[in-house]
């Protein structure tokens, strides 16, 4: 079977019908049929079935393709289509040639609704149909097979008649291409339609258009390039796909805050109760010589242990066999690191007072966080001889590390010291005023770029050195600003460790104009060296115009060659003369002589043209 049989009948190929039908002719059957074609290629090409009239062959071939391919109204294609359109054709072509046709690439003319568009020869009308292709009936053809036109445009319809891609000015003829588009059926030219798309036909409540379809169902169609880069994969493609998780890093920081105000609350709260229950015991014992606190150490201080115990609660207080380690630093306890109870939590900690590890636990004297704590909720024993017990710093207590920023957290929000403020000051004005320059050079630079390659020679120099002075300004703002915050230990430099608390804050600034300092410097050199070659031509070009010529040779110079070359003339004359006259008295021995005299005038003649140049004798 033929391609051209896939359709339910034989197409009209070249300027006859079926070649597969054509039979066999002699030399001279073919001389008289190819005579009897030209007389008949004179009158109007009509459709064998519907009797419309075509232009071309080629429009004939795709009109019964598209209009009578299982076409339940053309009674003569369902009933015998091979010999109906053979024996239309007979009336309009006579058969050629018994020549197979070459296969080739080929535009054709789509007629269809008052106009015609051109589409390629492979197109999405070419669909894999081989179970059905020789059944032309309804039945055996699925719906997807073809694509609707009921929504293409046509010329009368589109009154501009120019391609509907934006800043496209081609206008639509059979040269340039008048093309619709098989998704949203408006014209195209050529150029703008070398596009394909898998389509479908609309279901039912779907516009009346062919729409997307991505998978094999779909049938290839020509489109414009505005509806191929409208495909939906395409944009999907492009499409940043993002998850918004602000709502629950804020539930989770919540949660978390949440639980370190827990954690304050109940280390206040088991910090009071353990004010009140040292300061009583403690003055109740010796209430006439406070300072005499030796008994605190005792170990019949038993009771005091236990009390301490029900502060915290039983589950909190670890028990010494169950701990190996530190639960700060992780050292593990032997003989000389003993274990010790943290009096507000209840954690097994180390005794580090030195801070050589983490300072996980100290003896704190309450007198110095009564102080600092003055508005907290005491028991009215406390506060009745508050200042008494701000004066006595030998009632002592063992807290952790964790739990003394804990109970110190608000006191440190309200009582920043100065000393911290003034760093911040400092920083934050020496980076606003960094910031100053960084502006200015990312708002300069730029433009210097641009300028450059302009005539502008004036704007272009001020512009140069208004950056050059903003440049340098800003490499001593990173010098003061990395002298002032960073110490050099050997080969590299680290933040000083006077401001170690903005370690981070400090290294930050300092790495990010550090790199946009080094970045722009190389930009700014880049376009310096391209204008300094810019000036460097002008320079040589301006010092060429404005130098005068220095004559090569002066007018005596010039004088005196031509003198001695009218006299080289004149022997050269003289010479050929007594050559001429040896040649014909036949005295050869005289002859060898005059050549080479000859030999050498030539030479000496031309040499004093090539000096001359322009100032010797003009032919």
């Amino acid at each position: 079977m033929t391609k051209n049989q896939s359709n339910g009948h034989r197409r009209v190929l070249g300027n006859g019908p079926s070649l597969l039908d054509a039979p066999k002719m002699s030399h001279s059957q073919s001389d008289t049929t190819s005579s009897s074609t030209n007389k008949n290629n004179d009158g109007p090409l009509l459709c064998p079935i519907c009797n419309d009239q075509m232009i071309t062959l080629s429009q004939l071939n795709q009109h019964i393709d598209d209009m009578h391919s299982g076409s339940p109204g053309s009674s003569r294609v369902s009933m015998s289509p091979h010999k109906a359109i053979s024996a239309n054709l007979s009336d309009i072509v006579q058969p050629q040639a018994n020549i197979t046709p070459t296969k080739r690439k080929m535009n054709k003319i789509t007629y269809f609704n008052q106009g015609f568009s051109l589409s390629d020869e492979q197109n999405e009308f070419m669909i894999p149909m081989t179970a059905t292709a020789m059944s032309p009936s309804k039945d055996s053809q699925p719906n997807s097979a073809k694509l609707i036109r009921s929504h293409w445009k046509t010329q009368a319809q589109d009154l501009s008649s120019k391609c509907n891609i934006k800043n496209c000015d081609k206008t639509l003829n059979v040269k340039n291409g008048i093309v619709n588009c098989r998704k949203c059926g408006k014209l195209f030219c050529n150029e703008h339609t070398h596009y394909k798309v898998r389509l479908r036909n609309p279901v039912n409540g779907e516009p009346k258009a062919p729409q997307y379809e991505s998978s094999c169902g779909g049938v290839w169609g020509r489109c414009c390039m505005n509806c191929y880069y409208d495909k939906p994969d395409l944009k999907q493609g492009t499409t940043v796909n993002y998850t918004d998780l602000t709502v629950q890093f804020k539930f989770n920081r919540q949660a978390k805050v949440d639980i370190q105000q827990l954690n304050r609350n109940k280390v206040q709260k088991n910090f009071i109760k353990l004010t009140s229950l040292l300061v009583e015991t403690e003055f109740k014992k010796h209430p006439t010589n406070s300072n005499n606190r030796w008994n605190f150490f005792n170990i019949n201080n038993q009771p005091l242990l236990q009390n301490e115990q029900e502060i915290i609660g039983g589950d909190n207080w670890q028990a010494d066999t169950d701990v190996t380690n530190c639960s700060i630093c992780f050292v593990r306890f032997n003989l000389f690191i003993r274990r010790h109870h943290c009096r507000l939590c209840g954690k097994i900690v180390c005794d580090d007072p030195n801070g050589f590890r983490k300072s996980c636990s100290i003896l704190v004297p309450i007198s110095k966080l009564m102080e600092k704590l003055p508005k907290l909720n005491y028991s009215l024993y406390i506060r009745n001889h508050f200042e008494m017990i701000l004066h006595d710093e030998s009632i002592k207590f063992r807290c952790c590390r964790e739990c003394k920023n804990a109970l110190l957290y608000d006191w440190k929000l309200q009582h920043k010291g100065h000393e911290d403020d003034e760093i911040q000051d400092i920083i934050f004005t020496m980076y606003e005023s960094i910031l100053l320059q960084k502006k200015q050079i990312e708002v300069l630079l730029p433009k210097y770029e641009t300028l450059i390659y302009s005539d502008d020679e004036l704007s272009k120099t001020k512009l140069r050195s208004k950056l050059m002075v903003i440049l340098k300004d800003f490499e001593g703002f990173v010098i003061q600003f990395r002298d002032r915050f960073f110490i050099k230990n050997s080969d590299t430099i680290s933040v000083n460790p006077k401001y170690n608390q903005y370690q981070k804050l400090i290294s930050n600034i300092y790495q990010s104009i550090a790199v946009f300092l080094q970045d722009n410097i190389i930009q700014y050199k880049q376009i310096s060296e391209v204008h300094r070659e810019q000036e460097q031509i002008e320079l040589n070009r301006v010092q060429k115009e404005n130098t005068p010529e220095i004559p090569r040779l002066t007018k005596k110079q010039i004088r005196e060659m031509r003198e001695q070359l009218m006299v080289m003339n004149e022997q050269k004359f003289l010479v050929e003369n007594l050559i001429k006259d040896c040649t014909k008295g036949r005295r050869f021995d005289e002859l060898d002589s005059l050549l080479s005299n000859k030999k050498e005038l030539e030479d000496t003649i031309e040499n004093l043209e090539k000096e001359l140049g322009e100032f010797g004798f003009s032919d």
